[in-house]
């Protein structure tokens, strides 16, 4: 069970090193251009939204993704981890498939890490987000947390996972 002194711990009369409170800060990661694909449906890797995660270690996981697609093609992805990595997040986005609008196809689902989570689009230029919070539990191996996506259906239309996404991961334990 976690404990509820955070990471790191810090104690009386301790050194405080740069190394140590820069472990105590989340780690961000900000799309500054926008990134466009089309026509697939093959979730690939974001060049923008990566963090690093130490081996055997507890983060919290939060993210905003801001997505344009069209009611046909609609928006999914996943996360890539490193070997044995575990985790969920539960997310508030339009439904896949909602013939709704914003207001009317607001859903919460969890999902594992590994598994693929979906958004909706209904054809507006105007972007529409996905909010996610989570956690991630490292085994052994140390690595990289990297969102992929793809259109959840293959549709020749821009798909667009929009500048000012960001990705955020705190280490609890």
């Amino acid at each position: 069970m976690p404990s509820n002194t955070g990471y790191p711990a810090f104690f009386v009369g301790q050194r405080l090193t740069a190394s140590l409170l820069t472990s105590a800060q989340p780690m961000q990661a900000w799309k500054t251009t926008s990134t466009t694909r089309i026509s697939t449906a093959t979730n690939t890797a974001d060049p923008d939204l990566t963090l690093p995660l130490e081996a055997n270690a507890l983060y919290k996981l939060e993210y905003m993704l801001l997505y344009s697609t069209n009611a046909t093609a609609d928006f999914k992805w996943q996360w890539s981890v490193p070997s044995g990595t575990t985790g969920n997040h539960v997310i508030s986005a339009i439904q896949v498939g909602g013939a709704g609008t914003a207001q009317t196809e607001d859903l919460a689902i969890a999902y594992t890490l590994a598994a693929n989570a979906g958004a909706g689009g209904l054809g507006s230029s105007s972007p529409f987000s996905v909010l996610g919070r989570g956690w991630v539990d490292t085994a052994a191996t140390a690595g990289n947390m990297t969102l992929t996506w793809s259109q959840f259906t293959l549709t020749a239309v821009n798909t667009t996972l929009e500048a000012n996404s960001w990705m955020e991961l705190k280490r609890v334990e």
